[in-house]
């Protein structure tokens, strides 16, 4: 019996640790969307929604850079740049020193 239900855990959690990540996907995509339609209020609810989602769901360093990345972008466009450049350097941490455009908008920032 203790096999029986040690194989069915083993079987169903990663069912449901895809789940949860699917739905942290799905988050940050409807994020993305509120961003590009310039509704970066909304967008921020949904990157910090995102973010409490992969930190549970214990998601790739790749995918943390672009969640922060995101967030910052949407504070720059709030003209919270204090708080913008914080969400920059995450990403630059989680990428390694190697983001680009995190790099760049922080250069914008000053």
């Amino acid at each position: 019996m203790r096999s029986f239900v040690l194989l069915a855990v083993l079987v169903l959690l990663p069912t449901f640790t895809n789940a949860q990540s699917t739905l942290a996907l799905q988050e940050f995509e409807k994020a993305v969307a509120e961003s590009h339609n310039g509704n970066h209020l909304a967008a921020l609810g949904r990157f910090e929604s995102t973010l409490m989602m992969i930190e549970r769901d214990h998601a790739s360093e790749a995918f943390f850079a672009k969640v922060h990345y995101n967030a910052g972008v949407s504070l720059y466009h709030l003209d919270r740049t204090f708080e913008s450049a914080a969400h920059l350097e995450k990403a630059l941490s989680y990428a390694h020193g190697r983001h680009e455009k995190a790099l760049y908008l922080l250069g914008l920032i000053g």
